[in-house]
């Protein structure tokens, strides 16, 4: 789930970087001058979606990492109780092993 919800966030983190790449920065027609507000725009938007994409990286890293952890445990589980069953729970005469 943690994969899921991560993949979607880099997702919408990278549309949203190149959709402030994308932005128009200048003003006018003929005489095209850059203006500071919309650079300004430009730039959060690019951090913002940045973030967003770390973010999601993270959220996704932890859940593939959280798997990995659940596998190895349910093999150590297995594992244990695989030694478990070969060992005896009680002797001869029915007395328990400790």
């Amino acid at each position: 789930m943690l994969k899921a919800i991560g993949g979607l966030l880099m997702a919408i983190g990278i549309i949203w970087m190149l959709t402030a790449l994308n932005m128009d920065v200048t003003v006018g027609t003929i005489n095209a001058v850059y203006n500071t507000g919309l650079l300004a725009n430009r730039e959060m938007s690019i951090i913002s979606g940045s973030s967003v994409a770390i973010i999601g990286t993270i959220i996704a890293m932890a859940g593939a990492i959280s798997r990995v952890i659940k596998d190895k445990d349910q093999e150590i589980i297995d594992i244990l109780k695989k030694i478990n069953n070969r060992l005896p729970d009680s002797d001869a005469n029915n007395n328990p092993v400790l």
